[in-house]
């Protein structure tokens, strides 16, 4: 039986509604299986790339909030090397230490017979060490005041092998002091 128009339109009206739902319904199932089983696919493909691309993000996040506190450590770090450096002289500074310690000496009544920079010794990756021999006459408060000087002067400056010979029981007695003063000098970057 063939389907034409004139045939449709004697049809009864429940005729035509169940030929029409037909037709729909043929027409949403092609589409479901022609169409929209690629998009399903489509879809489900594409929120698989969202879900990874929310946790690529997630990790990316992450990784800049390391990177933002490390940047923070490594000023903090700088920054305390920076300081540490006050403290070491370059070569253009060592002149001026070692004017200085003569100066405190000098300004606290003590008497170098000896003021003598040794050979420098290199110690490990970032200074130097540079010996001093030493050898002076003070009184003691003279003496233990020109270390106290030192001691509180910015570069680092190390006593050792004080050894103190003299001294008589009045106040004004003097001391001989031989040492040897260590100082440092920055050879890092």
């Amino acid at each position: 039986m063939a389907l034409n128009a004139e045939f449709l339109v004697k049809m009864p009206v429940s005729q035509k509604i169940l030929v029409l739902a037909a037709a729909v319904a043929v027409l949403v199932l092609g589409y479901w299986f022609l169409i929209g089983s690629s998009l399903k696919s489509d879809l489900e493909r594409m929120q698989a790339e969202l879900s990874q691309a929310k946790s690529d993000l997630a990790k990316l996040e992450t990784v800049q909030k390391d990177k933002e506190k490390l940047d923070r450590e490594l000023k903090e770090k700088e920054r305390k090397l920076e300081k540490a450096k006050e403290k070491l002289p370059t070569e253009t500074e060592m002149e001026r230490l070692l004017l200085t310690i003569n100066e405190l000496g000098q300004q606290n009544g003590i008497r170098f017979s000896n003021f003598k920079p040794l050979a420098e010794r290199k110690e490990g990756n970032l200074y130097i060490e540079v010996p001093i021999e030493l050898k002076f006459t003070g009184g003691y408060l003279y003496v233990m005041n020109f270390f106290a000087k030192v001691a509180a002067l910015p570069r680092i400056v190390n006593f050792n092998g004080v050894s103190i010979t003299g001294g008589g029981k009045g106040k004004t007695s003097e001391i001989d002091v031989s040492c040897t003063a260590s100082t440092y000098k920055f050879i890092g970057k």
